[in-house]
């Protein structure tokens, strides 16, 4: 592991190639976040919200009715950012690993579901490959250091803010 760290840290072109590899992988986990991290605050609030009401003696109703994602939503106990696994918000088929290949499985599904043929946002490889160039900037414009690790940090930081503020304005 240590030779592969100074190799890439003598070879500023390999480090490039790599960090912008791993902004790829790294962009398609940011798309989870982006989509389950509000639903999560969201669920989490309702559920602070509720327990508040309850104990100071209110009765707590829904009142909206729930929309098709929302219901599958109340089916899972457990939400967070690795559970429940990824499926179409459309037909809710279950990802498979090689459907989930940065940029590449968007171009070989030609951006739609598998299943339904449902077209795919085109958010989802717009972050990956925003993400991979913004490795890719931060990493031509600094050292193979510390300094970098906490630049590239600071970019999937804004990464995130920017696409949850987008979608919620929150």
């Amino acid at each position: 592991m240590y030779a592969v760290f100074l190799y890439l840290q003598q070879n500023p072109l390999a480090l490039q190639i790599y960090l912008s590899l791993m902004g790829l992988l790294i962009g398609s986990f940011l798309n989870v976040v982006i989509y389950r991290y509000p639903i999560m605050l969201k669920r989490q609030w309702a559920l602070m919200s509720r327990e508040y009401l309850e104990e100071n003696g209110a009765s707590v109703t829904q009142t909206k009715t729930a929309s098709k994602n929302e219901t599958l939503l109340e089916e899972h106990k457990v939400f967070n950012l690795s559970v429940p696994a990824s499926t179409c918000p459309q037909c809710n088929h279950k990802i498979r690993w090689y459907e989930n290949i940065p940029v590449l499985s968007y171009v070989f599904l030609k951006g739609r579901c598998s299943q339904c043929l449902n077209p795919i946002s085109l958010r989802y490889p717009f972050v990956e490959i925003l993400t991979a160039l913004t490795f890719l900037s931060v990493t031509t414009m600094s050292q193979p250091d510390l300094h970098l690790v906490s630049l590239l940090g600071f970019s999937i930081f804004l990464i995130v803010l920017s696409g949850i503020d987008i979608d919620h304005q929150i």
